[in-house]
């Protein structure tokens, strides 16, 4: 048996039983407003998510979209309605559970989002009618006006549906002949990987990190591991052995290649696959590989398991090669008494509907009170230095809307690694490590596959300053700065191993958008060093995002490190003094110690001081007291309101918390040769029986049976399995644990009772 395969991997079907479903299930694994989705416990009751439109009144045939002055500002009203996928045949299918939000914004030289000031769904039992409204000001108002009637302006209101339903889970079907075993070197590398192959499930499904229990290895038996691997084809014997579980596929979603800009990776049950041994061969298996001659022809075919898996949908690369016994196409559950019962996995998703709002003059002028809406005056650009002065000052850009006077766009001052919503927090970013084949040449290549949520981050001390600072370009009467987020196509550049990517899914400014890509596997240990040190000389996990306005490219850096998260595990509380001071309680709520300096703060919008015994490191869990003392007093102290910015606060990176946060532990540990050695006098040549020593055995941990060493074998190679975070954290080439067996020419026999360690490549035996 391959020696570390059955101790990294564990069986793992994802999902639950329909019987523990409780969200509605979608019936072929899509995800989208043209499925009826089945109630999990009444197959027979569908449901549909409805799309929007605008709503038309019956009375006057308008548009219910409706503009009032109301206390200085314009009150533009718009009235939506539901209505079903034209695929929606059921009469009798209700409206499918979800969540709604709404966004209004136009283009142009710069894209306008225009904020939603009030907004209500209006859920009904046969239809939902939701009502939204904006609040412009004078100019704002004429700029929407004027995208309504601009095709190049792209004005359009988008409804965010968010829903959570139900699928099943894929699983690849195993031919009952095909047997695998698994060969350490194929690729080159001495990892063990598992196969990667095309997801047949929605749309995103981020990965999970996976940790598996290893599989107890019997102590007794002693066979001898094998190091080659042989794709085999069995008679007779696939029912008996198809329950061992060896080989893993990962099941990738199509971004990595290249057809998606959705990340998702998601897990895949086990391939059935049975061990041959060359000394241990099954009665009545024939068996050849791929470079095995034919010979007569009336052995079994055996597929070169170099070639790709069957691919479950058309994909625009050269069709594969037929193989003599093709790989089973997908399935999503079992109709047979033997197949096993299908599991469902719950995915939530966002899914927006776009209604354009584009309208004539002519044809709606209840729409334009004011007649034809005036040209644009377009956006001027503002620079501001933050910090003010120093060697960490940076320019920062501003983009101000001639039309608003006091409105300004603003880019984040960089994009990080997001944090997960629930505690401890931990970093959104992943490792898989798995092979995949070149659909083209059907070579192998080891890879490795980084997931990551890159998410803005912008310091409010820098937007406070800002808005003094621009407050001398606001035309009189015009009100103060408003600073708003910049919502404008962009590109992500990203330095991984083998060079700068540009990543395939495009930026979000504001809520941020996942990245998934792929490189060689060996160039992880420079990932990790890059993570777990910072990385500050290196290229590696570092970018930009660049945003161009007007033909000027202005750039957002990117950086993937986990001493700087996006957002930071540190919350507060506050409570008022008799003073008009606030104790303030901060609290460290993730797993990693964190480093706070001292912190600008703000109550109720005005400029605050903080004292306290600041900078600090805060321990998981841990909480500091600190002061701060308004500039002004506020209207309520009772109900102050604090902000900080905790844009510098940095976490105390770990190494080994590094590998167990982002590392997927399908591939968890690395087998490594070591060679034992022993000479005639190390057996004995006293020629007394109990002091010489007939045979030495030894046991590794992990490894099924024992090394047996003896007048005709003083030496002997073999892999042991080492720690995959050893060699990742280059700590040398990993310990390995092992128990000797000392057998005298007498019979008499002495064997150690602990596990011995060491990392050494030479075992020289017998150990004292």
């Amino acid at each position: 048996m391959d020696l570390e395969t059955l101790r990294r991997i564990g069986p793992f079907r994802p999902g639950i039983p329909r019987s523990q479903v409780t969200v509605p299930v979608s019936p072929d694994g899509r995800v989208d407003d043209t499925v009826l989705f089945q109630d999990p416990a009444d197959a027979a009751k569908v449901y549909y998510l409805p799309r929007y439109r605008l709503r038309v009144s019956p009375a006057t045939g308008h548009y219910e979209i409706t503009t009032s002055l109301a206390d200085g500002l314009w009150r533009m009203t718009f009235g939506l309605e539901s209505y079903p996928a034209p695929e929606i045949s059921r009469a009798d299918a209700v409206i499918l559970p979800h969540q709604l939000s709404v966004s209004v914004s136009s283009a142009g030289q710069m894209v306008r989002d225009y904020p939603v000031a009030e907004f209500t769904p209006n859920f009904g039992d046969t239809q939902v009618r939701p009502e939204l409204v904006l609040l412009l000001a004078l100019p704002e108002r004429d700029a929407l006006l004027r995208a309504f009637t601009r095709d190049e302006e792209q004005a359009q209101l988008v409804v965010h549906r968010s829903i959570t339903v139900a699928v099943q889970s894929a699983w690849r079907k195993p031919d009952p002949g095909v047997l695998v075993v698994v060969k350490p070197d194929v690729l080159d590398t001495h990892v063990i990987l598992p196969d990667l192959v095309l997801s047949v499930g929605p749309n995103p499904i981020p990965e999970p990190i996976r940790h598996f229990e290893p599989i107890p290895i019997p102590e007794e038996g002693t066979p001898k591991p094998r190091p080659n691997e042989t794709l085999l084809q069995a008679e007779g014997v696939a029912e008996r052995l198809k329950q061992v579980n060896l080989r893993q596929q990962l099941v990738v979603d199509r971004s990595f290649r290249r057809l998606s800009l959705q990340p998702a990776v998601a897990a895949a049950p086990l391939l059935r696959q049975v061990v041959v041994r060359d000394d241990v061969r099954t009665p009545d298996v024939v068996v050849r590989d791929h470079r095995t001659p034919g010979g007569d022809g009336t052995g079994p075919v055996v597929r070169d398991h170099r070639r790709p898996l069957a691919i479950p949908w058309p994909l625009p690369v050269p069709p594969v090669p037929p193989l003599p016994i093709p790989d089973p196409g997908p399935v999503v559950g079992g109709d047979g008494p033997n197949e096993p019962e299908p599991r469902y996995m719950l995915v939530s998703n966002t899914l927006d509907s776009v209604v354009p709002l584009r309208f004539d003059v002519d044809a709606h002028p209840y729409l334009f009170p004011s007649g034809q809406p005036a040209a644009s005056k377009g956006f001027a650009t503002l620079v501001v230095p933050w910090p003010a002065e120093g060697p960490t000052s940076r320019n920062h850009v501003y983009f101000q809307d001639q039309n608003g006077g006091n409105v300004f766009y603003y880019l984040p001052d960089a994009f990080l690694i997001g944090q997960l919503a629930e505690a401890p927090y931990g970093p959104e970013l992943s490792f898989t490590v798995g092979r995949a084949t070149d659909a083209q040449t059907g070579t192998e290549r080891a890879l490795a596959l980084i997931s990551v949520h890159l998410v803005p981050q912008t310091s409010p001390a820098r937007l406070y300053a800002a808005a003094a600072a621009l407050a001398g370009h606001v035309p009189a009467g015009a009100g103060p700065p408003e600073l708003r987020a910049a919502v404008h196509p962009a590109t992500c550049t990203l330095g991984l191993p083998g060079g700068a990517i540009t990543t395939h899914a495009p930026p979000d400014l504001v809520r941020g958008w996942w990245v998934s890509e792929s490189f060689a596997f060996d160039d992880l240990r420079d990932v990790y060093a890059v993570l777990t040190t910072g990385g500050a000389a290196s290229a590696l996990l570092r970018g930009r995002v660049d945003v161009t306005v007007d033909d000027e490219v202005h750039q957002v850096p990117v950086e993937l490190r986990l001493d700087r998260p996006a957002v930071p595990p540190l919350s507060w509380m506050e409570k008022p003094g008799p003073d008009g001071s606030l104790t303030v309680t901060l609290l460290n709520e993730g797993d990693v110690e964190l480093d706070v300096p001292v912190l600008p703060a703000w109550t109720d919008g005005a400029a605050a001081s903080m004292t306290g015994p600041l900078p600090a490191t805060l321990a998981p869990g841990a909480t500091l007291d600190v002061t701060v003392t308004p500039s002004q007093g506020p209207a309520q102290p009772d109900k102050a309101d604090v902000t900080l910015d905790v844009s510098g606060v940095r976490v105390v990176v770990q190494p080994e918390q590094v590998v167990s946060q982002t590392l997927d532990r399908r591939v968890e540990r690395l087998p490594r040769v070591v060679t034992l050695i022993t000479t005639t006098g190390g057996l004995g040549t006293s020629g007394d029986p109990e002091r010489d020593l007939s045979v030495i055995g030894v046991q590794f941990e992990g490894v099924s049976g024992a090394v047996l060493l003896d007048h005709t074998t003083l030496q002997h190679d073999v892999a042991v399995p080492v720690p995959l975070e050893d060699w990742l954290l280059d700590r040398g080439l990993g310990s390995f644990r092992f128990r000797q067996t000392l057998v005298h020419v007498s019979g008499r026999s002495q064997a150690d009772t602990d596990w011995r360690s060491t990392d050494s490549n030479l075992l020289a035996l017998p150990q004292p």
